[in-house]
């Protein structure tokens, strides 16, 4: 609320004021993660950066990331590395992707929910998950600490949607029919249109609509796992005539339907 004074302890929050140079006097943007902002200015802090005070003056809440379109969804089967995994989470988040569905395919080489996704860690008193008691994998504990700096880079007001558990693909199709009607469906596949034509002159635009965009894992969904896909709703497409990586091909594909997704000026139309 306007007029209301909040400090901050956090040690994440502090560290990125202190490494700012923020000090009294100097005017802050503050957001929860799920649409609410509010601009201040910092009021004081204590000479170990323990904890900062700011005096809030305006609190408002963003619609949407994109007020024109509905949901955007990626549902991606996790490449093998930490590395390579960590970028899609961070990059999705910076385009502004709202969920990213972790799935498990039949060539999955990176599996999100065996024994290394289940394993319960200590989190810390700020997490919001730690407050209630129930255990975070410290993979996914990652990957939402790297959606919040990936909201800070991009200036976005809204963490995105990452459930725990990792779904089939069997799973993600009984998803699709449920949504049939509301989703422009695709999935990437070594046949079927250029998503880029699809978005531009095909006759799902997805304009104004949710979204869904299916990436297998290395080596692609398989036959039976594309058709069951492809039955339930989706559009087979291709990302181009380059071979990609997972992670480069779930980045390139959020680009390209993204974009599609903005409203277009006269000159474009």
């Amino acid at each position: 609320v306007a007029g209301w004074e909040v400090k901050l302890r956090n040690r994440e929050e502090l560290q990125h004021l202190r490494s700012r140079r923020v000090y009294g006097g100097d005017a802050v943007t503050l957001f929860d993660g799920s649409g609410t902002l509010a601009t201040g200015t910092v009021d004081g802090w204590d000479t170990r950066w323990t904890e900062v005070e700011i005096g809030l003056e305006r609190v408002w809440v963003v619609p949407h990331t994109r007020p024109w379109v509905g949901k955007a969804t990626v549902a991606v089967a996790m490449p093998r590395g930490r590395g390579r995994s960590d970028a899609v989470m961070e990059k999705l988040t910076e385009l502004g992707v709202d969920e990213i569905v972790l799935v498990r395919a039949e060539r999955s080489v990176a599996v999100p929910g065996k024994k290394k996704m289940r394993d319960v860690v200590d989190v810390d008193d700020d997490d919001e998950d730690a407050e209630e008691g129930r255990p975070v994998s410290g993979k996914w504990a990652r990957w939402r600490r790297m959606a919040v700096a990936a909201c800070k880079q991009s200036m976005r007001a809204r963490i995105p949607e990452i459930p725990r558990k990792a779904i089939t693909v069997d799973e993600l199709a009984a998803r699709l029919q449920r949504d049939a009607g509301h989703v422009a469906a695709y999935v990437a596949s070594g046949r079927g249109q250029s998503l880029l034509h699809q978005t531009q002159y095909g006759s799902r635009q997805p304009r104004s609509s949710n979204f869904l965009l299916a990436v297998g894992p290395e080596g692609g969904f398989t036959a039976a796992e594309e058709a069951s896909l492809v039955d339930s709703g989706a559009t087979p497409v291709h990302l181009g005539q380059a071979r990609l990586r997972v992670d480069t091909a779930a980045v390139v594909g959020a680009s390209i339907l993204l974009l599609a997704m903005e409203p277009r000026s006269q000159d474009e139309t």
